[in-house]
């Protein structure tokens, strides 16, 4: 049946996102978007963000590898936008923001530069219909590239604002996008903070761009605010670079988010309110977390609830994550409840110094995807973890940290993204389903049956590690009551381990391996050579 040799690679190579990628499952059925748009299956088990659609059955997942979407009311389907059909930028997905039926969604590569592998920006993909038709935005890039002068001024309430040029795409990558209005707010550490109209564009002049990218100051690191028109200009400098090069650390964009007129950004330097005037200038305020009580001055996103005090007054608490950069700064779940004047942080993750990933709020509950896993609070103080997700039949989340998660509150039903696929509960944790991608093993018995092991190439100390263990996976499809068995060989065909533990995923095998040799020893990276034997073939 099989007559495949797999060669195996463990390498130092670091991937997008370190993750695996380009696995598609074809089970499923569409009725949500044009054929012609979509394919099935998600491109990366490497799950960043799951956003909620329109319409509540609707989930839009950013992925390592591009942007799928899952319709979740009655049979679960789930597909990936064809970037060959749409306007989508290339690569993965650091950042998406879902509002109505407007999408906004980002993209990063890795490049190899100056010897080293730099991330690299690919863009913004947006949508105003809910996801049919696509937009797209090339990263922000001034005239003339590597040309271009060290400084230029910008126009910013009236004034003319001293600048650092951007000048590639490298670091210049957007880790979150915020929709506010006809506006996508992106925040990006080389290009600090900037925007672009994408619904409602006056006509441009011919020859001009009629909805170009404007960079938006920022208090520099020592501010405590920035008014419009009120700014020194002699003494402000735009300029995302390190201190000790004349930047500031605040003008390295981490997170943005938007509530009605208010902006709420995260950089390298703390967390930045922002009141947008109706002419478009925004008043900045400053808060550092030394001064000003959240946990770490490093702010990777945001998400708020809409609450009501004992005497029945409404007030938004905002939710930030907030990470370390260094000293006395700690990582951590920091909130206000009075529009930034006070910060509180969660005691039961200051204690374990968590880092947490990813939130989800609704009225009544605040979801946490963490480093630790998976927390649920209905008040903000007391947390419960979840069960990790793991199916009756063996098949589990090989990946502790969790990076996405969502709650749909017509289904009672709890999401989780991880770097090792998707999982669902109905029932708050109490069971979980599972989800992964892989190419179809099951040619219908053909010679070209296929047996294959992924993540490949793999770096045995950063990818699917979960209990301690790294792991590998191997996916083939048997004939019915075949026995199978894998042996892995090193590159001098020294035997390394026999595998014969595997579990039914489907109507395919799979096997795991915790990438240790006979002696129980963590192998080193290399190449591998991989032996199925199976119904008495090899």
């Amino acid at each position: 049946m099989i007559k495949t040799i797999i060669i195996f690679f463990i390498t130092g190579v670091f991937l997008i996102g370190q993750y695996p990628e380009g696995y598609s499952l074809n089970r499923f059925d569409s009725f949500e978007f044009p054929e012609n748009i979509i394919q099935s299956g998600l491109g990366s088990n490497s799950i960043r963000h799951i956003r909620q659609g329109s319409d509540p059955g609707l989930l839009f997942i950013a992925t390592s590898a591009g942007l799928g979407y899952a319709s979740t009311d009655g049979d679960i389907s789930i597909f990936s936008f064809n970037a060959d059909s749409v306007s989508m930028p290339l690569g993965g997905n650091p950042a998406l923001d879902v509002s109505g039926d407007d999408i906004a969604v980002s993209g990063i590569i890795h490049v190899e530069a100056a010897g080293e592998v730099q991330p690299a920006g690919t863009g913004i993909g947006y949508s105003s219909d809910g996801g049919i038709t696509w937009g797209f935005k090339p990263q922000p890039i001034d005239p003339g590239g590597a040309d271009s002068p060290l400084y230029l001024t910008t126009e910013w309430g009236g004034q003319n604002i001293t600048r650092l040029a951007v000048t590639t795409e490298i670091n210049n990558v957007s880790y979150d996008v915020a929709i506010a209005g006809d506006f996508i707010y992106s925040a990006s550490w080389a290009g600090g903070l900037q925007r672009f109209r994408f619904k409602n564009i006056p006509p441009g002049e011919e020859g001009e761009d009629a909805n170009p990218w404007q960079p938006i100051p920022l208090p520099m690191d020592n501010d405590l605010q920035l008014f419009c028109g009120y700014i020194d200009t002699d003494n402000y400098e735009l300029n995302p670079r390190d201190p000790d090069d004349g930047g500031s650390h605040n003008h390295k964009g981490f997170s943005v988010y938007a509530i009605e007129d208010t902006l709420w950004v995260g950089t390298a330097g703390g967390i930045n309110k922002g009141i947008i005037n109706p002419d478009g200038c925004i008043d900045w305020r400053h808060f550092n977390a030394l001064q000003d009580g959240f946990s770490g001055n490093w702010v990777v996103g945001f998400d708020h609830q809409l609450l009501s005090s004992d005497d029945g007054t409404e007030f938004i608490r905002l939710w930030a994550l907030t990470w370390s950069t260094g000293g006395v700064e700690y990582f951590g779940l920091s909130y206000t409840d009075d529009g930034g004047d006070t910060w509180n942080t969660v005691d039961q993750f200051d204690e374990i110094n968590f880092k947490v990933y990813g939130i989800y709020t609704d009225d009544d509950q605040v979801l946490v995807a963490a480093d630790e896993g998976l927390y649920l609070s209905y008040d903000g103080s007391h947390w419960e973890k979840f069960s990790h997700p793991a199916e009756s039949n063996g098949e589990i989340l090989l990946a502790e940290e969790f990076y996405a998660c969502t709650y749909q509150s017509h289904s009672q039903t709890v999401w989780a993204g991880t770097s090792d696929g998707l999982a669902y509960s109905e029932n708050l944790g109490m069971d979980w389903e599972v989800i992964r991608f892989w190419e179809p093993v099951d040619q219908s018995g053909s010679d070209e049956d296929r047996f294959y092991a992924y993540p490949n190439p793999f770096y045995s100390k950063s990818v699917n590690t979960f209990g301690g263990e790294h792991h590998a996976r191997f996916v083939f499809h048997p004939e019915a009551g075949e026995s199978a068995e894998i042996t892995i060989f090193d590159f001098s065909m020294n035997k390394v381990v026999d595998i014969k533990d595997y579990i039914q995923a489907g109507s395919d095998v799979e096997f795991q391996w915790n990438c240790r040799n006979d002696w129980g020893d963590i192998v080193v990276n290399g190449v591998y050579f991989c032996r199925l034997k199976s119904g008495g073939e090899t």
